[in-house]
């Protein structure tokens, strides 16, 4: 349970760290204009909100393996599970205490029950 929790942490600071990537390079193209028409007021303001967003994505647990590069790594190995829990719509894959789980489907070639049509060893 406790590594669950912890993948599940993991997962959600990715998430955060590609939105803050995403507001950042909006903001910066807004302080791109706002140098551009001479609004210092308004960039000074774009320039804290980006700095402020960069802070975070440093003090991330997360920042020491997207500094050294793995951020492809680490964001390349999710299964649709765990981007189903990154994501939040994890309840199609989970159901909850009043719901059965959708079946699972089997492959033919990897499902050893009698009569299931696989070569049995």
């Amino acid at each position: 349970p406790e590594i669950g929790k912890k993948m599940i942490s993991k997962f959600l600071e990715i998430t955060e760290y590609v939105k803050n990537k995403n507001t950042i390079t909006t903001l910066e193209r807004q302080y791109t204009s706002a140098i551009a028409k001479q609004n210092q007021t308004e960039a000074k303001k774009l320039r804290a909100k980006i700095a402020a967003l960069e802070d975070a994505n440093a003090s991330m647990s997360i920042a020491p393996l997207i500094k050294a590069g793995e951020f492809n790594t680490i964001s390349e190995s999710l299964t649709e599970a765990d981007v189903a829990i990154r994501d939040d719509v994890a309840p199609k894959f989970y159901p909850g205490p009043n719901e059965r789980a959708a079946p699972m489907q089997s492959d033919d070639r990897h499902d050893a029950r009698p009569g299931s049509g696989a070569a049995s060893a």
